[in-house]
């Protein structure tokens, strides 16, 4: 395709002029670093003014979400820290309103997704929260229409899984619809706005549709290219439009004031071994009559996990990211090496767009195969502990996470309880309402003396200022067994244990059968927490010592009334010794807001004989249980069930807490 910009009217650029720019030649000059040392997967947005917004990111590692914010100012060449996110995240989107304000769109912190969105107003830097999408996302596209809604597509759902769902929010009345669906299910794709508000979508990873209900979950870049017409809401077939000329994902794709959309970087699935990523420059004229993209500028770095916004004055910022073209060679295949991390911004203006060639480059371009040929395993994009499998090895992936900002603990602890509002006040009433019950409130009385006696008979002591009774009062630290040659913080520990637990189990729960039958009680076995889980706890809790985490098994007695409960505790067998006693029923219990409302009696018991295995026994109220069970499964009005709602507010609540911990040890 011959490529001559001055037949589409365009109008010249002025070359940004900087001093350190190497040659007046160079289309690239360097500016101040960004701020941030969590500067990969971050978002960015123009903002009137030739500025730019960039807000959130994670670490190279991508294990420490950001919640940090900036305003850089290209003429000034300086950055300007604003108010940070009110979550911290990555894998998110932002994009500038027609109002000028900057929307922000769901993402996700450590093994947490989210629905959450704001917008930010720069002029008086403040953020406000908007209706939320109606799933979990991250890794989606993003793109303002000029009506002032807002268009998300596909991305990564609650289930790990590539969508190719598309939303349509309404700022103005809260209202999320879907529209048309994508051909295909792609994350981490290249989105933008069009100056006939038609939004267009590149690149990306897709999940292989043959291959999709395996048990290894495979997914492939695309080097698709679609167009969605807002106003018939439809998407172009991958044919009707020229494909990149390589697979990529993770591309940067912006719009020019004249119209001309840039495909920037991306990474080339061919080059992943060798951790080679693209550093192409392409340019495609969406209006000719024969559109395909043309080579013109080469990044003059290799990186990945970077972002780029196209200012008014047509200069291109490229921030952040990673460089991953030197690889150690003993680094994995795949495994991309975090000691070169490229942080310096890089500003491109296309002032010689007349020199863009006049050809395709040798490669040419490659056609779209609808199969999606050319599969790789996504390694890590889970970043979750795999399922154990009974005489299997866990592999899992720790996940280091720092915790959202907050002035403290308790600010924090408010915000997470936010999620949970609605399903705390159910706890509350229900709880209330019992409690006003014919001999209720005197049988909780019965309760506590039951379990003080219980504590006396373990030699247990009541902590300072709360319902938790501990053998050590000063630390009240207990320890799964210790076993010999066996590292607590790796995943061979976990995996010993359950086999412990699988062995040793069935001499317990006859114990425990037994007394619920005398005490005329339901028992409960399990469920087991999951591998995954107790990773996050021993991470967020316990600095990684597995052998802290003291609720591998769980079991249950779910009893009707107070009355019940004490007749369990003052029946319980002498040969289980309690460690641990937490009575969220006390009435000095001032822990509820910990549990998003929820109560219940949880005491911590180890194995008899020499079998140093400790579980958790939880005392339920039959009002609670079934309560629980039914706020489990409700779905709000963003689609989000009460499981999904407890488990957002608890990994928030242990970020805070995590933090917490980390800033006493600082500060010590």
């Amino acid at each position: 395709m011959a490529f001559a910009p001055a037949s589409r009217g365009l109008r010249p650029l002025v070359p940004f002029k900087a001093a350190d720019t190497e040659s007046a030649l160079d289309p690239w000059s360097t500016l101040p670093e960004v701020p941030s040392e969590q500067n990969c997967r971050m978002a960015a947005t123009a903002l009137p003014g030739n500025r730019v917004f960039v807000c959130g990111g994670c670490n190279p590692d991508l294990t420490e979400p950001s919640d940090a914010a900036f305003i850089l100012d290209v003429e000034a060449r300086s950055w300007k820290r604003v108010k940070p996110l009110p979550i911290a995240r990555f894998g998110h989107t932002c994009v500038t309103l027609p109002s000028g304000r900057v929307f922000i769109c769901a993402g996700r912190a450590a093994m947490l997704l989210f629905s959450h969105n704001y917008v930010y107003d720069p002029d008086h830097d403040r953020y406000t929260s908007m209706s939320r999408l109606p799933m979990s996302l991250y890794y989606h596209g993003c793109a303002a229409l000029p009506n002032g809604n807002v268009l998300v597509v596909g991305g990564i759902d609650k289930n790990y899984g590539v969508c190719n769902t598309v939303l349509i929010g309404n700022l103005e009345t809260g209202v999320w619809k879907e529209v048309a669906k994508l051909p295909v299910a792609l994350a981490r794709v290249g989105c933008t706005t069009l100056a006939n508000g038609d939004v267009l979508v590149c690149g990306g990873y897709a999940i292989n549709a043959v291959q999709a209900e395996s048990v290894k979950v495979t997914f492939a870049p695309t080097s698709g290219v679609t167009r969605y017409d807002v106003v018939a809401d439809s998407w172009t077939a991958y044919d009707a439009l020229p494909s990149l000329p390589d697979v990529v994902a993770g591309v940067g794709c912006v719009t020019l004031p004249s119209g001309l959309v840039l495909a920037i970087g991306g990474s080339h699935f061919k080059h992943r071994k060798n951790g080679m990523h693209s550093t192409d420059v392409r340019v495609l004229d969406v209006q000719a009559d024969n559109p395909d993209w043309v080579l013109f500028k080469q990044l003059p770095t290799v990186r990945r996990d970077f972002v780029a916004a196209a200012l008014p004055n047509g200069t291109v910022v490229v921030m952040g990211g990673r460089n991953e073209a030197r690889k150690k060679p003993a680094q994995p295949a795949g495994r991309p090496t975090v000691a070169d991390v490229f942080r310096p911004c890089t500003e491109w203006t296309a002032a010689d767009l007349e020199a863009a060639p006049s050809r395709l480059d040798a490669s040419g371009r490659a056609a779209v195969e609808p199969s999606i040929q050319g599969l790789i395993q996504w390694s890590g994009m889970l970043e979750r502990a795999r399922k154990y499998q009974q005489g299997g090895q866990i592999e899992v992936r720790v996940q280091r996470a720092s915790a959202q900002r907050a002035t403290d603990y308790a600010a924090a602890l408010e915000q997470a309880n936010a999620i949970i509002e609605a399903d705390t006040l159910q706890y509350k009433t229900a709880y209330s309402k019992h409690l006003r019950l014919p001999g209720e409130a005197d049988g909780r009385n019965l309760l506590e003396d039951a379990v003080q006696d219980l504590a006396k008979r373990n030699g247990l002591e009541a902590a300072a200022d709360v319902s938790y009774v501990y053998k050590d009062p000063t630390q009240g630290t207990v320890y799964q067994t210790n076993l010999r040659g066996i590292d607590p913080k790796t995943p061979d520990y976990a995996t010993k244990l359950f086999e412990m637990f699988d062995y040793n189990l069935g001499a317990v729960d006859a114990q425990l059968e037994s007394l619920a039958k005398a005490a005329a009680v339901r028992y409960v076995r399990g469920p087991r927490k999951k591998v995954e889980r107790i990773f996050e706890k021993a991470r967020l809790a316990y600095q990684g010592h597995l052998n802290r985490v003291t609720d591998y098994e769980r079991r249950s007695f779910v009893c009707a009334d107070f009355g019940e409960m004490a007749r369990v505790i003052e029946m319980f067998p002498a040969d289980l010794e309690v460690l641990r006693i937490k009575n969220r029923f006390s009435r000095t219990n001032r822990t509820a807001k910990e549990s998003g409302g929820y109560r219940d009696l949880q005491m911590v018991i180890q194995f008899p004989g020499s079998v140093d295995l400790l579980m958790e026994v939880q005392l339920h109220l039959k009002v609670f249980y079934e309560l629980k069970a039914s706020v489990a499964a409700s779905e709000d009005a963003h689609g989000q069930t009460g499981h999904e709602r407890y488990i957002e507010f608890r990994g928030m609540k242990e970020l805070a807490e995590f933090k917490r911990q980390q800033e006493s040890v600082n500060n010590s």
